[in-house]
């Protein structure tokens, strides 16, 4: 029998230590699940903000700690007896007293005579009996869990902050957020405030002369121009390379190791690697070196990533019904054919008329609290013509060359709670969510979060430059 308490005990301590790992993973993954909800949550509060033109505000879990500690006790109580012949015996003594009494004649006269006798007395008893030994045993097992929660909450309102926020978006995210799988489409929707077109210079390329000549707004005012570019031209990326410089003639090789004032040893040039440094040899190198003089070290220019519109099929895609109402005055501006080319207005023999014409395309990007602020227009404006939208395939993508498409909302909430809802908040008394079809809606609420978190602080002021686009 002692040997199932002691298996018992030792149960409960196991299975107490057992549980601790499931405890903590429980803490764990309900402290993740709370941050999500509490940044997503901020997130759509600040749309809804800007929808009514009212200030953003962010805050932040800085630090956020828990505390767990069990304990388990288990103790055991146990009253053991033999078996066999038990025995007990009592004695004792006592006193026992009489009393007589009588009267006599003497001859003095009347006598009384009394006497008192003690007797002891001495009795003893032996019990015998058999006992059945049982062991009697109690356990007693107690528990004890405490969690605790600490954390931080801090308020972003410093100056570095918001010249982060305000801050043009650097196409090097650009190309990130593409990578990451969002669509190109809707990042350009998202993120591009302006598309501006400069006549290019015919004797240099990508040179831009004079004014801008078209400046495209992703906005209410110009939804119809910039719908149609986004249509007819994907954003992607490419690459691109600066002009080289000469760094030294081949005439001033030396076989020798140490190189004089005006010399380059073959050690130094064998550090010119062909992607950084290569040759120019127009004339070629002679065996004499007679050329020598007219070979250059070459070093290419840097090579950097820029954006580019690629020109595609825009049959099928339904014109934008914001396009019933284009402004006059951005009927005379130039009207962008894709692949560098525009329809610029000029005056021929005194005759203004329209030429297709060589242009320089610059995208300036929005800043995170623009792109913020772009989304609130689209709650405000839900519904009417100004929204923007994208035109999709019947299977919600975006890749269906040829195919009939059809326009949705880029962002879209309703005005009411649903269980079933990706996202629901509750603002100024009424409720708003996110429903579950709500695919690109969620995914513009994660690319605003991105896009906060990475420009969270900055050292300088606010910028927002724009981006050349390479052809």
């Amino acid at each position: 029998m002692m040997k199932f308490g002691v298996l018992g005990l030792s149960c409960v301590f196991l299975v107490s230590g057992c549980a601790f790992p499931t405890h903590v993973q429980r803490f764990g993954v309900e402290y993740n699940e709370a941050l999500a909800s509490m940044a997503n949550e901020q997130t759509m509060l600040n749309i809804l903000r800007a929808s009514k033109g009212m200030p953003t505000h962010f805050t932040s879990v800085s630090r956020f700690t828990g505390t767990l500690s069990m304990k388990a006790t288990g103790s055991m109580n146990g009253q053991l007896r033999g078996s066999g012949l038990t025995q007990s015996e009592t004695g004792g003594n006592s006193l026992s007293t009489a009393t007589t009494a009588g009267t006599s004649l003497a001859p003095a006269g009347l006598t009384t005579n009394n006497s008192v006798v003690t007797t002891p007395a001495s009795t003893s008893s032996i019990v015998s009996g058999i006992a059945e030994g049982v062991d009697v045993y109690t356990p007693q097992i107690g528990g004890e869990l405490n969690s605790g929660t600490a954390f931080d909450v801090q308020v972003f309102d410093q100056q570095k902050f918001y010249q982060g926020i305000l801050s043009a978006v650097p196409f090097s995210t650009v190309e990130m957020l593409i990578n990451q799988g969002f669509e190109a489409d809707l990042i350009a929707n998202l993120l591009i405030a302006r598309i501006d077109l400069y006549r290019e210079d015919p004797t240099v390329k990508d040179k831009k002369i004079g004014d801008a000549i078209a400046s495209i707004r992703n906005d209410a005012s110009d939804r119809a121009r910039f719908q149609a570019i986004i249509d007819c031209n994907a954003l992607d990326v490419a690459d691109m390379r600066g002009s080289a410089t000469k760094i030294a003639p081949i005439s001033r090789l030396d076989l020798s190791t140490a190189a004089g004032k005006d010399r380059i040893t073959l050690e130094q040039l064998a550090l010119f690697d062909g992607e950084k440094f290569g040759l120019s040899d127009p004339e070629g190198i002679s065996a004499d070196g007679k050329t020598d003089a007219t070979v250059y070290v070459v070093k290419p220019g840097a090579k950097s990533r820029m954006p580019k519109l690629v020109l595609r099929s825009c049959d099928g895609v339904p014109q934008p019904a914001s396009a019933l109402a284009v402004p006059s005055e951005y009927q005379a501006e130039a009207q962008y054919l894709g692949d560098n080319y525009a329809l610029v207005g000029t005056v021929v023999n005194g005759v203004a008329e329209r030429q297709r014409a060589k242009v320089v395309v610059e995208l300036v990007f929005r800043s995170p609290e623009a792109v913020l602020r772009a989304v609130g227009e689209m709650v405000r404006h839900q519904g009417l013509l100004a929204t923007p939208t994208l035109a999709v395939c019947a299977d919600g993508t975006t890749n269906c060359a040829g195919e009939q498409k059809e326009r949705v909302a880029l962002f879209q909430v309703e005005k009411k709670r649903d269980r079933s809802a990706l996202l629901a908040v509750r603002f100024m008394d009424h409720d708003y969510s996110i429903p579950e079809s709500g695919f690109r809606s969620m995914q513009i609420v994660t690319i605003i979060q991105q896009l906060i978190n990475l420009q969270k602080e900055s050292s300088e002021r606010a910028l927002s430059i724009p981006v050349r686009a390479v052809p």
